[in-house]
């Protein structure tokens, strides 16, 4: 029997739904001819089904669920072009008024014009605000008569790799303090080493990728109001809140990280992560208008009326901007400060049952939490500070497992409970940890609202104790 034909290398008017649907996909050349939508449809899905369900990715670092009305709301923008402010005033709008949001949930001076732009995300919002203390440093250097061409900047070096990608890319001199075992965030110590009249900037983290510490922003700060006095010279700082800017408003609000603090010129943020908006979509607020350089700002009339543009990219997707939007009206202050209370108290608990846990402190954040009189840490925090050791991380691998039971459940429709048994065996053949689990499925849960501390209880057990990991909703 001679094979089948390659679909192809065959006639257009030859080729049917079926051949459509068995086509071999090539792999360096351009396709020669079209398919049906249904096959082409399911052609993508064969190659990206294997790939990891968001929900299930619990090293993701943004957001991977959003409520109907959400989907609802990007679907309307994702054929926005966002740059086209003359075509799009209200979306425009809406961006600035989330900045002037932003300026004032991160206590911006009263009586200042706000400036910021939404970003594709956090790294562009950094290399704006670097760009913005670069063109500021060079021109208060030239108008003073002295060199204006060797700039650096001060980091630590628990900083995101866009800090370094802005430092080569922009042609900046790197500045980073190594960090010391026992101290993995950037204080004041070895400032003096680092620090001098062509520093641009010091970038202090709130949030960092390792631990979830922030920088000891207040030390740096008063360190670098000492420097002044002694060399007349003035240095801003910038905040990386990728993580922490959507964190610490909510859960520290005396706690002074930000524009409160007169040194500190930018702050950057994520709403992918903490600002709870689908991936493409960062923040960047400065303390007032003139401290974004004029120069780094282009008007364009090509698009209709004359508008200005003082970002990196340019044509881009409106939906995440529109999606923000509709998450700040959701949720609001109060809302969004339960959800940090709530999710923080869970992993706070599941971290004491544990036992075997280390917590990173941060003891600028610790002393304002504590004014406050709370107990909740957030999630990012608190999930980051953690390290999951010997039974901690057996905890993980069981909510693993049971949350694709959820969504295995959730796609059979079944009302039905399921049980999990898993018997964890160490290098010396002990048993050290038996573990059940039964996932409860109904009409009442929320599909795909369920990820690491949002929809389950973990317990850490004996080999004597079952635990249930129950499934529940959210309000």
């Amino acid at each position: 029997m001679e094979p089948s034909p390659d679909p192809a290398s065959m006639p257009l008017e030859k080729i049917t739904m079926y051949d459509e649907f068995n086509i071999e996909v090539p792999e360096d050349e351009f396709p020669r001819k079209g398919i049906s939508a249904r096959a082409a449809n399911a052609l993508v899905w064969s190659d990206e089904w294997t790939d990891t369900n968001p929900m299930l990715n619990m090293s993701s670092f943004v957001t991977t669920f959003a409520e109907p009305e959400a989907l609802e709301t990007a679907r309307r923008s994702m054929y926005k072009n966002y740059i086209d402010h003359d075509m799009y005033p209200q979306l425009f709008a809406m961006e600035r008024r989330m900045v002037r949001w932003l300026h004032e949930l991160w206590n911006g001076p009263k009586g200042v014009e706000p400036y910021g732009a939404a970003t594709i995300g956090s790294s562009e919002a950094c290399m704006l605000a670097g760009l913005a203390h670069k063109w500021n440093w060079r021109q208060a250097r030239e108008k003073a008569g002295k060199d204006g061409s060797r700039p650096n900047m001060v980091t630590g070096s628990n900083v995101q790799i866009v800090w370094k990608k802005f430092l080569r890319y922009f042609d900046v001199e790197p500045r980073i303090v190594p960090l010391k075992p026992g101290n993995y965030r950037l204080t004041a110590d070895q400032l003096d080493q680092y620090v001098d009249e062509n520093t641009i900037a010091v970038v202090a983290i709130a949030g960092q990728t390792f631990t979830g510490e922030d920088d000891d922003i207040q030390q740096i700060h008063d360190w670098l109001d000492d420097y002044e006095k002694r060399t007349g010279v003035s240095i801003p700082m910038h905040i990386d809140g990728a993580s922490g800017g959507f964190v610490n408003p909510f859960l520290y609000p005396d706690y002074k990280w930000d524009f409160r603090l007169p040194r500190v010129q930018s702050i950057n943020a994520s709403g992918h992560k903490f600002g709870l908006t689908p991936p493409g979509l960062g923040w960047v607020v400065f303390r007032e208008r003139k401290i974004f350089n004029e120069d780094l700002i282009f008007y364009v009339n090509y698009l209709g009326g004359e508008m200005p543009t003082a970002t990196l990219n340019f044509s881009r997707n409106a939906a995440p901007i529109a999606v923000q939007y509709y998450q700040f009206m959701r949720l609001g202050f109060r809302r969004l400060q339960a959800h940090h209370d709530a999710h923080a108290g869970e992993c706070r608990e599941a971290a004491r049952r544990a036992g075997q846990e280390r917590l990173l402190h941060d003891h600028e954040r610790d002393a304002a939490h504590s004014r406050r009189g709370r107990h909740a840490r957030s999630e990012d925090q608190e999930l980051q500070r953690v390290r999951c050791l010997e039974q901690g991380a057996r905890d993980q691998i069981a909510l693993a497992v049971a949350k694709l039971l959820h969504v295995l459940g959730r796609q059979l429709q079944t009302d039905k409970a399921l049980m999990l048994g898993a018997r964890i065996v160490d290098d010396d053949g002990e048993v050290t940890v038996a573990i059940a689990m039964r996932i409860r499925f109904g009409a009442s849960l929320v599909p795909g609202q369920f990820d690491l501390g949002f929809g389950f209880v973990v317990a850490q057990i004996d080999e004597r104790e079952v635990v249930e990991i129950e499934s529940m909703t959210r309000g």
